[in-house]
């Protein structure tokens, strides 16, 4: 199945498709690019579900944030054996979050940064009255530039706030997600929270249970903090992902996050002008004594040759 709804041609078809996967694919209409996704009828999913989506697509289409993609098309594709549901997004260059972080070493100013950029997004869903719900690595793209954009937003919410588990990956949702499958903005905090703990060590905080009852044992179980080793300059985004995973001290709000990050960045900033002005200062410094020394040198060197022109004379 490379060509979907008669209209898409996968790109990186390898002969089988996954569903639940973010694709590359070519709009032959229209002759671009744009990204594409499978889902399956599965018992998860609610029956309202396309036409909530697309309410959702229509509110999400009208927010005004580059870092949240676009819903472009909803319909139904049916193979010779199955009838499946795909959704086309707007095409953004780049790899998934999840392999960027497997694939650098991530300091704490492009963690911050990355971060800050998630939770601006969520911010401006939230004053929309949207949430996310499924934010996990690999529905966030990233550029060179390390620009991103998150897929699959409206997806949870017009399943009436069920997670869909497409890929069976549960290691990205809340305890209420695995608990009664309830979710809220707290909900994406929460994955947020886990995201941040994968950029710093390249693991997941409760590892990865298949199937929910398993992965809420992992999760009350907690994150065994003094086990980890990490280098000090992280500290401040360990504390902010501790409280993201909490269950008793929260965030309010993701104005909250925000500031916190954004003070983060700030202060490095800063430190990193004053050690640009003292390393210039030096370098003034250096450059002003060999100066000196040379003068000095020169001088020393005339009044040797003035004597030895006396004692010449004499």
């Amino acid at each position: 199945m490379q060509f979907v709804g008669n209209r898409y041609d996968i790109l990186n078809y390898n002969g089988e498709i996954e569903v639940g996967k973010l694709y590359e694919a070519r709009d032959t209409y229209y002759n671009n690019l744009v990204y594409l996704k499978l889902i399956n009828n599965v018992e998860t999913l609610s029956k309202g579900f396309i036409p909530d989506l697309i309410d959702e697509a229509t509110v999400l289409n009208q927010i005004d944030s580059d870092h949240i993609s676009n819903l472009l098309h909803i319909d139904i594709h049916c193979s010779e054996y199955d009838v499946y549901y795909y959704i086309v997004s707007e095409h953004f260059r780049g790899q998934t979050l999840k392999s960027f972080i497997y694939n650098n070493i991530l300091d704490k100013i492009t963690i911050a940064n990355i971060a800050m950029k998630l939770i601006k997004s969520l911010e401006i869903a939230n004053r929309n009255n949207l949430y996310h719900g499924s934010l996990n690595p690999n529905n966030i793209l990233i550029d060179e530039d390390q620009n991103i954009k998150i897929f699959d937003f409206g997806m949870t919410k017009a399943n009436k706030g069920v997670h869909l588990r497409l890929d069976k990956e549960l290691s990205y949702l809340c305890p209420h997600q695995l608990n009664i499958d309830y979710t809220d903005k707290e909900s994406d905090f929460f994955s947020l929270g886990i995201i941040l703990f994968e950029m710093m060590f390249r693991e997941l905080p409760f590892g990865n249970d298949y199937n929910d009852k398993e992965m809420l044992k992992s999760v009350d179980k907690g994150v065994k903090w003094s086990l980890l080793y990490y280098d000090e300059d992280l500290e401040e985004i360990i504390r902010i992902t501790k409280k993201l995973l909490s269950r008793d001290e929260k965030y309010n709000s993701a104005q909250e996050v925000l500031v916190e990050l954004s003070d983060i960045v700030y202060k490095s900033t800063q430190l990193e002008d004053v050690n640009e002005e003292f390393e210039e200062e030096e370098e003034i410094e250096i450059y002003t004594s060999n100066h000196i020394n040379k003068k000095l040198l020169m001088s020393v060197a005339t009044i040797l040759l003035v004597i030895m022109l006396v004692i010449g004379f004499i």
